[in-house]
């Protein structure tokens, strides 16, 4: 008998407004499996009571949950509630938090297999016969990636990958993702490989060819715009060559990347300007102290960065971080004064959170951290209160949204929601509520 698999990435409940992203780890997974004509399924939620029983209930032979740091307890119920319906079924957690949870998860009866690292490349071979002991599985790192291909996000069930950055033009948004490279040269102390989207400090690269051909088979299947998931994709092996194919080979689709102010120089602009960006989101932070020690960033390349990209007319969205050690208010204001003569087409900001896997972490472990507060606005902070960094954060959106560049930019992007707008009005109901509750109260 054929053994069917059903894939299950538990998503985190934010109240900020986010667009999820597809969990790309286990759409790997699903395309290997199904090479080995084994059957599949992914299912993306955000787990509750009524989904737990109904995921319970249904026919299948395995269950591979991928739990976030904020919800490994409910993936803990959901696999006794699996475990309940029938014993014969084979629970499997996978993922980056489950290295940090390993101890406690090995002793929980239910869940017979522990997998973390790059277990997408190798979980497979595990699949062709029931483990007979329960096994932590650590799979290494994939040192060559190259023709790995792409995936199909659209096969997840639940879940709706939409993509609100703004992008230059107005037109009907048809989203794609891609990953290109995986890992992060860098060493940021207050980032974590448990909460990025790849593993590895060595980064390693998908072929030119490869990217091409997925570019190509989404332009066939009407894409027009995509969001490259890398976490440092310009210091990816090759990109340069890439970008110089994006161009050669005349891509008509529109695309969104990550970036480093310090990885951004005239050469790169220029052609990620040629190559078809749409959009460039810049890891800026802070202007405090800590960030220039901890990512190795200064203003200078701050400043610098955000002029080269405005001078592209290359629509800018900037990460923003409150609550760093040692942040003075002076600091946030210096920033908002920054954000307003620059004019960003949109800012996002989180609370500085301690991850597990970061040095920051391991430098405060004294410090008592429930698992369920390591979520993006709920934050594990020993320096601020969550009430004042809430304060913080509703202080530099409201002035920095209401001031009149920014407001002049939101008028403009009008158009290109109302075209889209049965694609975001969840995302905008959701906004509005965040910013009522938030902001105006």
């Amino acid at each position: 008998m054929k053994k069917k698999v059903l894939l299950i990435n538990l998503r985190e409940k934010k109240t900020h407004p986010s667009h999820p992203l597809p969990p790309f780890d286990l759409l790997y997974l699903a395309k290997h499996l199904e090479e080995n004509k084994i059957e599949t399924r992914i299912i993306d939620v955000i787990l509750n009571k009524r989904l737990e029983k109904i995921l319970a209930k249904l026919s299948f032979d395995i269950f591979i949950i991928k739990p976030q740091l904020d919800n490994v307890q409910a993936a803990i119920r959901l696999s006794k509630k699996i475990k309940g319906s029938s014993r014969k079924r084979i629970v499997i957690l996978v993922g980056p938090a489950i290295k940090f949870f390993t101890k406690k998860l090995r002793k929980i009866k239910q869940i017979d297999l522990l997998a973390f690292g790059e277990y997408e490349f190798y979980l497979t071979k595990k699949l062709k016969e029931y483990p007979k002991k329960r096994k932590i599985i650590e799979c290494s790192i994939k040192k060559n990636i190259s023709n790995i291909g792409g995936v199909k996000p659209k096969k997840v069930i639940g879940t709706k990958y939409l993509m609100f950055y703004p992008s230059i033009g107005i037109f009907r948004k048809r989203v794609g993702f891609i990953m290109y490279s995986r890992g992060c040269p860098f060493s940021c102390s207050f980032c974590s490989e448990l909460h990025r989207s790849s593993l590895g400090k060595v980064v390693r690269s998908r072929s030119v060819n490869d990217v091409i051909s997925e570019f190509k088979n989404l332009e066939k299947k009407g894409i027009n715009l995509v969001y490259f998931l890398d976490d440092n994709i310009l210091a990816a092996p090759k990109v340069r060559q890439l970008l110089k194919s994006l161009c050669r080979e005349k891509i008509k689709i529109k695309f969104i990347i990550q970036a480093r102010p310090d990885l951004i120089n005239k050469e790169i602009v220029d052609l990620l300007k040629k190559a078809g960006c749409s959009t460039v989101c810049l890891g800026v932070e802070s202007f405090s102290e800590f960030i220039k020690d901890a990512k190795r960033i200064s203003k200078k390349h701050i400043i610098s960065a955000v002029k080269l990209l405005k001078s592209a007319n290359l629509k800018l969205v900037l990460f923003l971080m409150v609550g760093v050690p040692n942040e003075k208010f002076e600091d946030i204001k210096e920033m908002l004064e920054f954000c307003k003569r620059t004019s960003p087409d949109m800012i996002q900001i989180s609370f500085f959170t301690l991850i597990p896997g970061s040095s920051i972490f391991k430098k405060y472990r004294r410090v008592k951290i429930h698992a369920t507060q390591l979520v993006y606005d709920k934050p594990a902070n020993p320096f601020f209160s969550e009430s004042y960094l809430k304060r913080v954060r509703r202080y530099f959106y409201l002035r920095y949204y209401t001031y009149p560049s920014s407001i002049l930019k939101i008028l403009k992007q009008l158009p290109d929601f109302i075209i889209n707008i049965d694609i975001y009005s969840k995302l905008f109901i959701s906004t509005l509520k965040f910013f009522m509750i938030n902001l105006l109260l």
